[in-house]
């Protein structure tokens, strides 16, 4: 889904990687990203482990903390990919 609020876009995004599923939103303000914010659930669809935003990431356990690198690197690309307007719309 995607909204536009004068020059403010808000979209829904679900970035996959090898071991988690990052799953929200992110806001643009004239193709430049303001906030992006969601879920980090594991790639088996069903255990959630924490949350992102562009300040930082939150795990629910320590056992959880060999994703935060990944889930790091997916927020990277993500925010790359929506300032250079290469993310794909579903």
């Amino acid at each position: 889904m995607k909204k536009i609020f004068n020059k403010r876009t808000i979209c829904d995004v679900v970035y996959d990687g090898e071991h988690v599923t990052l799953n929200g939103t992110a806001e643009a303000n004239e193709g430049n990203v303001t906030a992006v914010s969601g879920n980090i659930i594991l790639a088996d669809g069903v255990t959630h482990i924490g949350n992102y935003s562009l300040l930082g990431i939150n795990l629910n356990d320590a056992q959880y903390i060999q994703y935060r690198t990944e889930a790091s690197q997916l927020i990277d690309e993500m925010v790359s990919d929506i300032n250079t307007q290469t993310i794909m719309e579903a």
